[in-house]
Order: structure tokens, then sequence, then C-alpha cells
């Protein structure tokens, strides 16, 4: 049996939490995973191999043993090697991010046996920005749905949704923009992170935190995500691809790069992506 430990820095989160979380929820029965944060003791010696996800907050002297003296898989939710943890050039630094040029960085990402992002356009992206190192690319499906609810509300017409994070970069402001000029539509705007700075145009709702994300999508006629920058694959484009709303989007969203072009293949993709990434680990693993 092998024995893997896994790193992020935070047990719950937002989206790439939710999809680890329903990861370790079907690890295989040969395989053990214990979940690890930044602020929990790790016997390095009692692992086999290690992944690697969102570990922005864990320090060098925490990666060390892992990068220099042990297997382990880089998984990239964002971009992992962003002081910012999410945006490449995100303009938050007057030069270019120490991050990408700190050893133990460019060392993280090189010596992983892989490093899966999270989608098609993201691993392009990855690919361009770091031409420079000898990185073992791959990519797959992190979001997975095991289940989808039973539909049993009443889609409105004419209505639009957004679920997800509130902040500027994720495009939100243009959401509410299209929205003011297309009045005849209304625009739903839920999350439970961030802010929406007002005024909003009369047909615009600022819902904050849903209790049903399910009903809210199925009850919608469009869902829309027009973000700054690229965004890898957000989990509630996938949903409401899965739920039968039409996709408002721009070339930033990494999910639209996914060869599936029917709300059955998205089904199908979704049902199958925690087995399948197992079956990448034990492969990479050799378990």
């Amino acid at each position: 049996m092998k024995k893997i430990a896994l790193l992020n820095d935070f047990k719950e989160y937002a989206g790439a939490e939710v999809s680890i979380q329903s990861r370790l929820a079907c690890v295989p029965p040969h395989l053990t995973v214990d979940f690890k944060l930044p602020t929990d003791d790790i016997d390095y010696d009692a692992y086999d191999a290690f992944i690697l996800e969102n570990v922005t907050r864990f320090g060098p002297d925490q990666l060390k043993p892992i990068i220099y003296d042990k297997p382990y898989v880089k998984v990239e939710h964002d971009y992992g090697y962003c002081l910012k943890r999410n945006l490449i050039d995100c303009r938050n630094c007057d030069m270019p991010c120490p991050a990408v040029t700190a050893p133990v960085i460019k060392d993280l990402f090189e010596k992983a046996k892989v490093v899966i992002s999270q989608s098609p356009a993201h691993m392009r992206a990855q690919q361009a920005h770091l031409a420079g190192w000898k990185v073992n690319f791959d990519c797959c499906l992190t979001m997975a749905v095991k289940r989808l609810p039973e539909n049993k509300w009443e889609r409105k017409k004419k209505t639009i949704g957004y679920l997800g994070t509130l902040w500027a970069y994720k495009g939100i402001y243009e959401d509410i923009a299209l929205a003011a000029r297309k009045s005849d539509y209304h625009l739903d705007i839920a999350g439970r992170i961030g802010y929406v700075k007002p005024p909003y145009p009369q047909n615009v709702t600022v819902l904050g935190p849903i209790e049903d994300k399910w009903k809210f999508l199925a009850e919608h006629e469009y869902f829309i995500h027009l973000p700054r920058m690229l965004d890898p694959c957000p989990a509630t484009v996938t949903e409401a691809i899965l739920m039968g709303c039409k996709i408002i989007y721009n070339a930033n969203v990494g999910n639209i790069s996914f060869p599936y072009k029917t709300r059955a293949e998205w089904i199908k993709a979704a049902e199958n992506a925690d087995t399948n990434f197992w079956k990448k680990i034990t492969n990479i693993f050799n378990t």
C-alpha cells in the first residue's frame, strides 16, 4: 500500500478545495492519502509520495524535504508560482515576480514528476509563461460531480446568473455593464467571498451567499463569466453547463478549451474526473 500526503493551503475555501475534498472521498483502496495544511507537522519519512496542490502558504523549509528528496506531483488550480496566488501579470508589483526567479519555486516545478494544469488553456498559458523551465506538463479536469441533482426547478427566461468569487478580476463589473445594456434581462450575482460595489442597475440583484447552488443555476437561462484574466477552470462554469445553462463567456474561461461539445460529454467527464485523476496518480507513482 502506498501512503501519500496531499498538501494544500486551505482545507475549505473555494473551488479548488471543493474539488480536492471530492477527490479525497474516492481514494482507491490501495492508497492512503493524508491531507496536510501549512500549520500541520509532516513526518516526511512516513510517506511514499506527495501531491502538492496550492502551496503558496507553505514555507521553503516545509517544501524542500519534498522537492529534493521525495517523488511528488504538483497540481495547479491557479498559478502557484505567483506571490499573489492566482494571476499572471497581476500588476500588483512594479518588478518581475520574485516567486518566478526564486530557486525553490523553479525547482518545485522542474523536479515534479508531473505538473497537472486545470485545463488545456491553463496548461498552454503556463508553458508559455515558464518557457525557460523544464517542466513535464499534463492536464485533467479536476472539478468532479458524482451525481447531478434531479432538476425540479423551473428555468426563468431572460435571466442571467453569476455564482463565484465577488472580486473585480472575475469580471463582476463587466457582467454588470453588459446587464445595463440589456435592460430586458435580469442579472443575479451570488457569492460568499468578496464584495460588489454599488450602485447597481435596476435589472441587477446582488444576492450574496446562497443555500442551493444547483437550484440557483437551474433557475437561470444563462450563466455569465467574463474574467479579466485567464481563469483556469472555474467550477461554477462546469456546474452551469451540467445544469443546462447557456454560457456567456470570453476567451479567458479555461473550461471552454476542453474538447467536450455536448452536455452529455461534460456530464461523463465530470462523473469520471475523480477516477481518472487517481488513475493518473497511480500510473505516475507506479502503485
